[in-house]
């Protein structure tokens, strides 16, 4: 009997001393989570608002941040994603609650547009000490400026182009199109039951204005000559695409990525979209070969530069700006270069470009021929008229087109005058 309660003393004080040494693991453990979330909470906040929908280009980022304040524990850089479609009424919304972010990543129109709203920081000596004379493109420049002063940095040049269903043309027996005459012939020969012509997303107002100022480009027009025969054309090809059925018919109510994922199921001969695309392309793994060309021309060249600029909000906190010299450090330029699928658009970057057979010969076509079209201040309102009057185009049937022009152009006049 006493052997057993010698026993259960013995066994109860073991026990005694694992609880007491459990307790004092787990004090030591909360006293350290407490030290480390008073340590996260002391850490500078850099919040970063980015337009990405591609899930590759999204953790890319992401990983860049993380890098970042492996590099730099003071501070904490956070991201976060939202659509374009939304910038202007989030950036508002947050400057008015002051909680805006420090950074924002979006498209340079867009970008310019916030500019004149007048809540962007004055980044004159990041451009002017560090890029300036490195950008293969100098005309990017004017995408950044609102009455001479600098309040972005181009970030990506991801262009429109046009890919292309290479299996389909070889049994069409046709090479890449590089018009838009070629892409009607081929559209208006692709007769396959459930197959459109070409794909395309607008549903958002940035991107069918974007679209509409590339046809409104080629086609030799701009804003203050719509009524004339160059514009009259221009408005024509996105009528024709709708009378004929050559485009998809979901387009006003798809983004460029839904757009995508009907060119990957071989529902379309032709995805006109954002270079970027092609990464989601190659993630989900289309069925068959495709290749990519520059958007199709008329009568000038589809070489028109265009992508995202990078742009510090009023108020950034003093990290803001060494996470952005972070990001244009060559080695990090490098990732984001072939992390996004964009061309290169410093000169270092592009004596590392990788790339070889299309994209490179792509990417050489554009520093020859690239041009970047005029940016007006008022985009926002610009790209509200044009979308309207894209999706007008690709889904009413009977319309009077010069009187479409007509009235467009004084739309558009007025909006400019106004600013």
């Amino acid at each position: 009997m006493d052997i057993i309660m010698n026993i259960r003393r013995a066994v109860l004080f073991i026990a005694s001393i694992l609880l007491c040494g459990l307790l004092f693991i787990y004090a030591l453990f909360e006293r350290d989570k407490e030290v480390h979330q008073t340590r996260e909470e002391e850490k500078i906040k850099v919040r970063v608002l980015a337009c990405y929908e591609i899930q590759q280009e999204r953790e890319l980022l992401k990983q860049l941040a993380d890098d970042f304040n492996q590099k730099y524990q003071a501070c904490m850089v956070e991201v976060e994603f939202i659509d374009k479609e939304n910038l202007k009424k989030d950036i508002c919304l947050r400057v008015d609650s002051g909680e805006q972010p420090d950074i924002v990543i979006g498209g340079s129109m867009e970008i310019l547009g916030l500019a004149d709203m007048g809540v962007l920081e004055n980044v004159d000596s990041l451009v002017k000490e560090n890029l300036y004379h490195k950008l293969i493109y100098p005309d990017m420049w004017q995408t950044t400026m609102n009455n001479g002063i600098y309040y972005g940095i181009p970030f990506i040049c991801n262009p429109y182009v046009l890919f292309c269903n290479r299996e389909y043309l070889k049994k069409l027996e046709k090479p890449a199109p590089h018009t838009w005459e070629e892409v009607l012939e081929i559209c208006s020969k692709s007769s396959q039951k459930g197959v459109y012509g070409l794909s395309m997303g607008v549903k958002r107002s940035s991107d069918a204005a974007t679209v509409f100022n590339y046809i409104l480009y080629v086609s030799g027009a701009n804003y203050y000559n719509l009524f004339s025969e160059s514009g009259l054309g221009a408005i024509e090809i996105a009528d024709i695409l709708k009378r004929w059925g050559y485009v998809d018919k979901y387009c006003i109510n798809s983004t460029p990525k839904d757009a995508a994922e009907v060119f990957r199921e071989g529902q379309s001969v032709f995805l006109l979209a954002p270079l970027d695309t092609r990464i989601w392309l190659d993630h989900a793994q289309t069925a068959f070969k495709y290749e990519i060309v520059a958007a199709p021309e008329k009568i000038k060249s589809g070489y028109i530069i265009s992508g995202d600029n990078l742009a510090l909000l009023k108020g950034a906190k003093e990290e803001a700006f060494q996470f952005v010299e972070y990001l244009y450090t060559p080695q990090v330029r490098d990732r984001i270069v072939q992390g996004t699928g964009t061309l290169p658009i410093f000169q270092e970057e592009f004596k590392k470009y990788d790339n070889e057979g299309e994209l490179r010969l792509l990417s050489d076509r554009f520093i020859r021929q690239g041009e970047c079209l005029k940016h007006y201040n008022s985009w926002f309102e610009i790209s509200d008229i044009l979308s309207d009057s894209l999706r007008s185009l690709l889904t009413k049937r009977n319309f009077d087109l010069p009187q479409m022009a007509e009235v467009l152009q004084d739309k558009i006049r007025v909006v400019i005058m106004s600013n």
